[in-house]
């Protein structure tokens, strides 16, 4: 990465350190082979297992199955968006728009 024109803080002591935000996304993965790996860290592949469930037991029809499943999936979605995501401060939409 490179910035032209160079940034300046306009303070020497910390003239070599610049904080950096930057957006970006990751291309959904095909989980194709059996021996493919998820990009999620491990502790989260289960809201994998359990979105498949989901939709199993919508194609079977199974309402009891739908629920159980959909909630937990819900949980490790909840629990991974916690670990994963940064922390929302307020006043950042207004500043970053």
């Amino acid at each position: 990465m490179q910035f032209y024109p160079v940034p300046d803080t306009g303070d020497v002591t910390n003239a070599n350190y610049y904080n950096i935000l930057l957006d970006y996304t990751i291309q959904v993965q095909s989980l194709v082979n059996d021996a493919d790996t998820p990009i999620l860290p491990t502790e989260f592949q289960e809201a994998i297992a359990w979105y498949a469930i989901v939709l199993w037991s919508e194609v079977r029809q199974s309402q009891a199955r739908y629920t159980l499943a959909r909630s937990e999936f819900e949980r490790a979605m909840n629990d991974m968006r916690h670990s994963q995501l940064p922390e929302q401060l307020p006043g950042l939409t207004e500043f970053f728009g």
